[in-house]
């Protein structure tokens, strides 16, 4: 009976201290993980990475971008380009010699027949349609020229100047196409043009040959 008994506490014990090496109190903080190690060693399974999601899935998600079309007719002849240009042929032609012999020009102009319809040439808000002291006439100061601003979902926007005649109303929505008004018989260059600027978010004017479709001379 005591060799059995002996042998009963001997297991116990053993058993008491295998139950200890198990108990938390015996675990070591250094091995555990740390949350930083843990989020720095946890590796997103290669079924949900970004690298392979179908390409068709991909380009699903990115919005297309709408193109620009021109705002006359389909194919029309662009007179005057953007950037320095010099008046020394609009002088002549509408008979001024105050003019200065180089100008910045903030868009291009579009030759026109006045009356000719002025369509929009990317959708949007319309913000402004009016007149404004920024777009006169050379040899009358005085007399302000019609223009309409189109604003785009981007904070962009396109202005449409020299107009006798606005069909849209500030807070109208727009569709790419959709009539704005018509052309006016200005003094903007050597025959009447429809002057058309795009401009950034910012509101800094931009080349609209980088937006428009394949120029055409």
């Amino acid at each position: 009976m005591r060799h059995t008994a002996f042998v009963i506490a001997t297991l116990c014990l053993a058993a008491g201290t295998l139950w200890a090496d198990d108990s938390p109190s015996s675990v070591h903080d250094s091995s555990a993980p740390s949350e930083a190690a843990v989020s720095t060693t946890t590796i997103a399974p290669a079924e949900m990475t970004t690298s392979t999601v179908p390409a068709e899935v991909a380009a699903s998600t990115v919005p297309a971008v709408e193109p620009y079309q021109y705002p006359v007719e389909t194919k029309p002849h662009i007179v005057s380009e953007f950037g320095k240009r010099s008046l020394a042929k609009v002088a002549k032609v509408v008979g001024m010699t105050t003019l200065p012999d180089y100008e910045r020009h903030e868009g291009i102009d579009f030759a026109v027949q006045p009356g000719a319809p002025v369509v929009a040439a990317h959708s949007g808000k319309v913000i402004f349609a009016g007149f404004s002291t920024q777009y006169v006439s050379r040899k009358n100061k005085k007399e302000k020229s019609r223009f309409i601003i189109v604003q785009n979902a981007d904070g962009s926007s396109a202005r449409y100047v020299h107009l006798n005649r606005i069909e849209v109303k500030p807070q109208q929505k727009v569709d790419a196409g959709d009539k704005l008004g018509t052309a006016a018989d200005s003094d903007e260059w050597t025959q009447p043009v429809l002057h058309f600027e795009i401009r950034n978010a910012a509101g800094k004017a931009v080349n609209p040959r980088k937006f428009l479709p394949a120029a055409h001379p």
